[in-house]
């Protein structure tokens, strides 16, 4: 089995850092860092610089401590009760206090606030389709505005996915799933949907969270679906998946198919990588959404009914998808 490397950690987590002393402030993080077995003090014993500032390798060398031959990532090192070992743990907690847009020493921000938001989402109605030969192709308008809007980053941003959906073409199945989920890590900020929008809950379309370089879970899950999607993807295979966390709060996830029989991988922004759907014992699914419709289901995945409602049934989700359809197959 293949070890998670302190390159990839670093890789995938970039330039960000935390900021310990936000960290040791905040009970949530600390209640977090204890679940997996860790401390603050021993984040500051890692911490090189002697800054505060806790880089990616500096958070590695911690949960590496935990295993000395290298440790694995929960996906595929549990136990046999399906739980992730220690230094699974600690790697997910790790990665996701990495993406904590309240710890982070360094923080990207939007030039654009939610009028030019919302002024993009109802445009994208309306707007042809932005693909050429089944492939991604953004429309140069479409560029120029939000580089207008959004700023050169927000350009960047869109023209990197455009990217993506070709550098990844001849990759596996499972691989098109990992590098799309990293890829919107590395990309997105975490936002509320007050801060991106000014309501209470607005999902995006692919475009939107892309140009802000911000959202929020269901806005994650929105980009990751239709990237696979313009990947091949037929809609079969990949869901949103609205569910609940083990603390009672509302929650939306990508659910993707590999097609290797072993079940979809559960892409969560709020998961350092895709694990198996059947390891999520901590989600408890509430209903799937994707252009073919919506389904309830009952606690262990199964659905409530054995055919889909009409997509309108959900009316945000459903929404979004509209803004988004000028970047989806027509398939």
């Amino acid at each position: 089995m293949s070890k998670l490397k302190r390159s990839d950690f670093i890789a995938h987590h970039g330039p960000r850092s935390l900021d310990l002393q936000k960290l040791a402030d905040s009970s949530a993080a600390r209640r977090q860092l204890g679940e997996a077995g860790l401390g603050v003090d021993q984040l500051r014993r890692a911490d090189a610089n002697h800054d505060d500032r806790l880089d990616a390798g500096e958070a590695f060398h911690v949960a590496d401590d935990l295993d000395r031959d290298g440790f694995r990532h929960s996906l595929i090192d549990v136990d046999r009760a399906g739980n992730a070992t220690p230094a699974g743990r600690a790697v997910d907690t790790l990665g996701l206090l990495l993406q904590n847009r309240d710890l982070q020493a360094q923080e990207p921000s939007a030039t654009a606030g939610p009028e030019q938001l919302k002024a993009l989402g109802k445009d994208l109605r309306d707007m042809p389709s932005q693909l050429s030969g089944g492939r991604l192709q953004l429309d140069p308008a479409l560029l120029a505005r939000v580089e207008r809007d959004f700023g050169p980053a927000g350009r960047a941003r869109l023209e990197a996915w455009q990217q993506l959906t070709r550098d990844v073409e001849d990759k596996s199945d499972e691989q098109k799933i990992l590098l799309v989920d990293s890829f919107f890590a590395e990309r997105v900020s975490y936002r509320s949907d007050i801060e991106i929008a000014g309501e209470s809950d607005y999902w995006q379309s692919p475009v939107e969270t892309l140009a802000s370089g911000q959202g929020d879970c269901e806005d994650y899950a929105i980009a990751k679906y239709a990237t696979l999607r313009l990947l091949g993807f037929p809609p079969e295979r990949v869901d949103l998946a609205v569910v609940r966390t083990t603390s009672g709060q509302g929650h939306a996830v990508t659910l993707a198919d590999p097609g290797d029989g072993e079940g979809p991988l559960v892409m969560d922004n709020l998961a350092y990588t895709p694990v198996r759907q059947h390891l999520r014992t901590d989600l408890t699914p509430r209903l799937l959404l994707s252009e073919l419709g919506c389904q309830h289901l009952n606690e262990d995945w199964r659905p409530l009914l054995p055919f889909r409602l009409a997509r309108s049934m959900f009316r945000r989700g459903d929404d979004a998808l509209d803004r988004s359809a000028s970047v989806l197959p027509e398939d």
